[in-house]
């Protein structure tokens, strides 16, 4: 299985994570890996399948849960469809022995300048790419159209069936959240919450209804879940991820 951090399982035991709990369904007969990785994009799961092919590890199925990584970095930040997330410089050495410096840095003056430096930034980058929002959800879609006949591609040469999921997330605004969940939607940048309900809108478009090319749309899963479920945009708890596993097994099991 392949997929982010969602996938991986954030927030969860090992043994309340996607695929522990598909392994669970599907018994003893398959053997589940787990191959998500934090913040990978569907351009970097199909890197790691190809190195994996090569190295003589083949797959009688491959599954890909994706969707949240790849609306995030193609349409929000760094806003390049097929792109991967930023790497940024984070502050290190420099207070390595001097002791104003780390003074400064422990003080409540620097979370306050921080707190409105990254403000500042937020709704600069906001007012830059909000035009941008359409046209890059279109474009995460259709590449993610171009990952999936690659995917079916190496399925014929390699002889592995193969399954895409879109996942849910809390911003494509279409559950009836909890007073928590709304609080998330209500703390994260407008332009942010925007457009990643682009790209739900534009997903669901694309991927509902064709089950037949094993391709599922699970953005509107939980719409219907009144238990807590997120614990941010994206990540989901055991329970969330429970349901989740058992729509995937229905929908592979007659594939298999």
């Amino acid at each position: 299985m392949f997929g982010g951090s969602s996938l991986w399982g954030t927030g969860s035991k090992d043994e309340h994570t996607i695929p522990s709990f598909l392994q669970s369904l599907l018994g003893e007969d398959y053997k589940i890996y787990n191959y998500a990785e934090t913040g990978y994009v569907s351009t970097q799961e199909l890197n790691f399948l190809l190195h994996q092919l090569a190295k003589g590890n083949l797959p009688d199925a491959i599954i890909f849960y994706d969707g949240v990584n790849d609306g995030y970095v193609g349409v929000y930040s760094p806003a390049i469809p097929r792109g991967v997330h930023n790497l940024r410089m984070t502050y290190k050495n420099e207070r390595k022995d001097n002791v104003f410096i780390e003074l400064y840095h422990a003080s409540n003056y620097k979370k306050l300048v921080d707190f409105f430096s990254k403000n500042q930034a937020t709704k600069k980058w906001d007012d830059e790419i909000s035009s941008k929002i359409q046209l890059n959800s279109s474009s995460v879609v259709e590449l993610y159209e171009a990952h999936i006949k690659q995917v079916k591609a190496l399925g014929k040469e390699y002889g592995f069936k193969a399954f895409f999921f879109w996942q849910p997330n809390l911003f494509s605004r279409t559950r009836d959240g909890l007073p928590y969940e709304e609080a998330i939607i209500q703390k994260a940048s407008p332009v942010f919450v925007e457009s990643q309900h682009q790209v739900y809108l534009d997903a669901k478009s694309t991927f509902s209804n064709r089950e037949n090319e094993q391709i599922f749309f699970l953005g509107d899963i939980f719409n219907q879940i009144k238990e807590p479920i997120y614990i941010d945009w994206c990540h989901v708890g055991h329970n969330g991820n429970e349901i989740i596993a058992r729509r995937m097994f229905d929908n592979i099991k007659d594939f298999l």
